[in-house]
Formats: structure tokens, sequence, C-alpha cells
């Protein structure tokens, strides 16, 4: 796998003295997990507001600790140039016989 991907998790508990959930307190669960990233699709909404809606995917090790719900804040090729600076969310995960597929989504 020639990327590697800094993911962190959300380590906040409990509520509010009003019963909300807390704020999110994120820590980084992995910097540097080996990974493939790339675009599987791209599409251009138009209406009241214009938009490209892109597809992206993860590709990461079987025994990777990634749980939906996480987020992928960068992902950097072999020589450190980045391909992803931003928040994506984990929305999914599709498990393999040999690795994990992760489907991303923006994080506003």
């Amino acid at each position: 796998m020639v990327h590697r991907a800094v993911i962190e998790r959300d380590m906040s508990t409990g509520s509010d003295p009003y019963g909300q959930p807390v704020p999110p307190s994120w820590q980084v669960l992995h910097d540097g997990l080996p990974c493939y990233f790339w675009t599987e699709a791209e599409r251009e909404l138009e209406g009241r507001v214009n938009a490209i809606v892109s597809d992206h995917r993860l590709l990461v090790p079987k025994g990777a600790d990634v749980e939906q719900g996480d987020r992928v804040v960068a992902v950097r090729d072999r020589l450190g140039q980045p391909l992803l600076e931003r928040a994506m969310a984990v929305a999914g995960i599709i498990p393999r016989r040999d690795h994990k597929v992760l489907l991303l989504e923006g994080v506003a």
C-alpha cells in the first residue's frame, strides 16, 4: 500500500448538564496507516447551489482498528505529498478477504 493515512476517533463520552451530547474530542488513532486512496466517481449537482460530489475510497489492512464514525483527516503519498487534507467521515466499511475498503463522505 503506497499511501499513508491519519485517522482520528471521537473519544468524548457522556452528556452535558442538559442531557445533550458533549462536543467531539477527536484523538489521533493512526498516524501513517498504510493505505491506498482513490476517487470512485464524481458528479455535479446543479440547482440552487452547485456542487461537485465525489465518492472517495480508502483501502486499509484487514487488521486495522477503524470503525464507522471515525474520520480520515489526511492522506499522503510515499513522497509525503498530500492527496487529502480535509476531514472525511468513515460512512461504511466493506470487509474483504485480506483488506477493508472504507467508504468516505465529506465532513462540514
